[in-house]
């Protein structure tokens, strides 16, 4: 075969695969356009390319395994992917050995070749179009089809050693170095069915794999307290939570032969016997020592893996700090609860702890039976998107961005070791909050929104190279058309990454803010997180990207590369904690999160007519001294915004404090959401 026949015919299998997969038509896809932005193909969209290909008679045993870290960050458009398959690299032949057959084969299963058409020295590339996402389906092929007391060897190669080979015969050289003869065909084995279970939910799937290669996906919420401890009653309290939902008395359980997280289940613990509460006694110590104690815990905490095999997927811990006041550190694993069911479970833990303290013995929150769990699950996960449901050409499609400011440490992030996160509170006051509830109201917006701008403004002054800049913004993930899950404790929280342009950010607050609010009206309107977690949901379960239950090093590499912004922004909402329950009231209360390799997570949350911020950041990419400077920037912006409000319409025009968008706004967001009317 031509070499130039062979790059022309490696060129059309790809645009057709394109084609196939992002709706274009023929001669619509062309060498310039960008992946991203153009085609909408995102780190998600590219596996979910690979499953869809799997459908099609010539790949139907392909499972898809990922890309590297490389690959992926040598595609950014149409050209660059073919560059990838046809550029010259010199030859080197091996003759057939032994183990070339199980090569071969699985050559000939991901490509399309048929054996007896394949040559040592074909180039990977060039000839075969082997580029470092089907490198990785071979892999996953070879994992499969290689003799069983080889196939953990394989998976000890350097990953290096493959991106390096140039041709077929490099790749039978490589693999026929691994020793053992015998053929063993593995067969998956069932889970065992006699435990209660249920369904795991398709937002669960995603932070499983996140879970698996990225981070703890541990939050942590720090509440201070001014009344009795009494840790027998806390104790119950905690208890009867448990009791109350489903998700709180579950962990996950995996086949040791699991080759994706379709192999796992989502099963009820037997015996629900709640662990002893630890209590930690500083007494005497100044204010400083107790703080710098507690943030030390705080820390501690977050830093800290749960053992998702393991119930409970959460835990307590107490800090007596004098007679009449003490803190509560609660954790959970991500897997078992989201900021809003983190703030669900303090208010039912504090009403009934406070009850108990008032001797009210009966006092428990409302059951959520495993039946209704599980119809809230099967009506999220059986959501389906409309058709023809897509986003206007104004609206940015986000792009990969990594922010990295001047003071920055860009590290190493492979072979990875885990990331230290490092946190940092402000609090923005009474003051300035309701001046800036006033603010959402005069401009008919919500707070979020401010937040948003804010931010946006903030980040473009510390990145000053950057034309574009990615959020990742939280979405609650908790109401789907005739599903509610408002009031269920669990794992739903979604989020979608935003671009802005530092055009938008350097323009005028009024400018600003409509063009924010539109925007972000548009994207939350698209489902397009439902869609995202969808297909996430979708490739995890389908994707063999595990050996015995753990995942391949190769892939979680590429996941951890596959982020679209190391920004996060993650404003919650109003805690609503009431500020007492019973004979305690809660003086203090604070979010964290573990956060990912070169990574700020910023959590905002409403606390009692104060904003309470946390910066969670990778120790490793920046410091504290950093950080105390981007939120003082931060809370500059929003200072001058609700300044420049203030001095435009004067404090006598504002009437409502509390609410920042009409309600008629409201219900009509809520219908497009719901997909049905909504009676005032």
């Amino acid at each position: 075969m031509d070499v130039l026949e062979t790059q022309t015919s490696k060129k059309e299998i790809i645009y057709k695969i394109l084609q196939n997969a992002t709706g274009f038509g023929e001669g619509e896809i062309s060498d310039d356009l960008f992946l991203d932005v153009d085609l909408g193909i995102d780190s998600i969209k590219m596996l979910s390319i690979i499953n869809e290909a799997s459908k099609m008679e010539v790949f139907q045993d392909l499972v898809a395994q990922g890309i590297s870290p490389d690959g992926l960050a040598n595609m950014n458009t149409v050209g660059d992917m073919c560059r990838q398959f046809i550029k010259s690299v010199e030859t080197a032949e091996k003759p057939r050995e032994s183990l070339e057959n199980y090569v071969l084969s699985a050559v000939s299963s991901v490509t399309g070749f048929m054996e007896k058409d394949l040559s040592g020295d074909m180039y990977l590339i060039s000839d075969l179009g082997i580029d470092s996402i089907k490198m990785l389906m071979l892999i996953g092929k070879l994992q499969e089809q290689l003799p069983a007391n080889i196939q953990n060897e394989l998976l000890n190669i350097d990953q290096n050693s493959f991106s390096n080979l140039e041709t077929l015969g490099d790749l039978i050289k490589l693999i026929d170095g691994i020793s053992g003869k015998i053929p063993n065909t593995a067969v998956e084995k069932s889970i065992v069915q006699n435990e209660v279970t249920h369904e795991i939910l398709d937002t669960q799937y995603s932070f499983l794999t996140a879970y698996k290669a990225v981070s703890n996906i541990t939050i942590c919420t720090k509440l201070k307290v001014r009344g009795q401890l009494d840790i027998s009653k806390l104790q119950i309290a905690w208890g009867r939570v448990i009791k109350a939902h489903p998700m709180l008395q579950c962990f996950f359980k995996a086949s040791n032969e699991a080759k994706n997280f379709g192999g796992y289940q989502l099963v009820k613990a037997a015996n629900l016997v709640v662990p002893a509460i630890e209590v930690t006694y500083i007494f005497n110590e100044s204010i400083e020592t107790q703080e710098a104690f507690l943030k030390d815990k705080v820390e501690e905490s977050i830093n800290k893996k749960f053992d998702i095999g393991i119930w409970p997927l959460h835990g307590i811990e107490a800090v007596a700090l004098e007679k009449s006041d003490f803190v509560l550190l609660i954790s959970f694993n991500h897997l078992a609860a989201d900021g809003l069911g983190m703030q669900q479970f303090i208010r039912e833990l504090m009403s009934t702890y406070g009850d108990l303290l008032d001797d009210k013995r009966n006092s428990a929150p409302e059951v959520i039976s495993n039946g209704q769990y599980d119809a809230i699950v099967c009506g999220i996960n059986s959501w389906e998107e409309e058709k023809n449901q897509g986003l206007s050409e104004n609206l940015a499609v986000a792009k990969k961005y990594l922010f990295k400011p001047n003071d920055c440490k860009l590290y190493q992030t492979e072979p990875f070791t885990g990331v230290t996160t490092r946190t940092y509170k402000v609090v923005v006051e009474e003051e300035l909050f309701d001046r800036l509830i006033r603010t959402a109201s005069k401009k008919d917006t919500s707070l979020f929104v401010l937040i948003v701008c804010a931010y946006v403004k903030t980040i473009a002054g510390f990145d000053c190279e950057s034309n574009e800049f990615t959020l990742n913004l939280p979405t609650g993930g908790k109401i789907y058309p005739n599903v509610d899950a408002t009031d269920i404790i669990g794992c739903f929280a979604q989020n979608l990454s935003v671009a802005f342009t530092r055009t938008l950010a350097e323009d005028n607050w009024d400018n600003l803010i409509d063009t924010v609010k539109t925007n972000l009206t548009e994207l939350f309107m698209s489902d397009l997180d439902k869609k995202q977690i969808k297909a996430a949901a979708s490739n995890a379960r389908a994707q063999n990207m595990l050996v015995n239950g753990e995942i391949q090093n190769t892939i979680a590499a590429f996941i951890r590369n596959s982020m679209k912004s190391n920004l996060y922004l993650s404003y919650v909402g109003e805690s609503h904690l009431n500020r007492r329950y019973g004979g305690v009231e809660i003086l203090e209360y604070a979010p964290f999160t573990c956060t990912n390799p070169h990574t700020i997570d910023n959590v905002m949350e409403i606390f009692q007519n104060n904003l309470v911020i946390t910066s969670n950041f990778d120790a490793g990419f920046v410091d504290e001294n950093f950080i105390k400077s981007l939120l003082s920037t931060f809370v500059e912006n929003l200072n001058v915004l609700a300044a420049e409000a203030f001095d435009k319409v004067g404090k006598s025009t504002f009437k409502n404090e509390t609410v920042g968008i009409p309600d008629a706004e409201i219900i009509k967001v809520c219908e497009n959401i719901l997909k049905r009317k909504i009676e005032a």
